[in-house]
């Protein structure tokens, strides 16, 4: 199940990363380890309180995504 599901979405997500530096979008990293950080932001708060809205969890994820890896 694992294998389907979490580690499939961190590993498109992860090839999407790997790209984005090459555009000057983020700093080079391990697209790998970026996309580890990047998917708990995105669901966490979403386990924590299932009523928030998902574009503002979104942003936010976003947000503090690009004040680590941002160009």
């Amino acid at each position: 199940m694992r294998e389907r599901t979490a580690l499939r979405v961190r590993s498109a997500l992860a090839d999407r990363l790997a790209r984005l530096p090459l555009a000057g979008h983020l700093r080079a990293s391990d697209p790998e380890l970026a996309a580890e950080h990047f998917l708990p932001l995105l669901t966490g708060p979403l386990e924590y309180r299932p009523t928030a809205d998902p574009d503002t969890v979104a942003a936010s994820a976003v947000d503090v995504f690009l004040r680590a890896y941002g160009a």
